[in-house]
């Protein structure tokens, strides 16, 4: 005889609620294990957190890159070229603009310093 969509269901609801409790049991095993470890050898979450800094999960926190980077950040750098014709500029790092990209000499487009 085939079961029922709802017989299904209510089977993967106490599966689930199973699931659950097994997974809650297991926490509180490991946590334990985790807290006899600490005492053993005298150590804190403070202590924890002092030798790995914190939390390190994911991507590193904007701070930090801008800290670690070699220096302060740059930002925009000034304007090298300028197109007489619509007043757009270049920096000279990066892709050119299709304006310079194919210009045999570049010293046209300097803005004079």
């Amino acid at each position: 005889m085939p079961m029922t969509l709802e017989a299904i269901q209510k089977k993967m609801k106490a599966l689930q609620a199973k699931a659950d409790a097994m997974a809650s049991k297991e926490t509180v095993k490991v946590v334990a294990r985790i807290r006899d470890i600490m005492d053993k050898h005298g150590l804190t979450v403070a202590d924890i957190e002092v030798h790995f800094g914190g939390k390190r999960r994911g991507r590193p926190r904007e701070s930090w890159r801008v800290t670690n980077s070699a220096g302060k950040s740059k930002g925009k750098l000034p304007p090298r070229y300028l197109n007489p014709k619509t007043g757009e500029t270049w920096s000279g790092h990066a892709r050119p603009p299709a304006w310079i990209k194919d210009a045999r000499g570049r010293s046209k487009y300097l803005i004079a310093a």
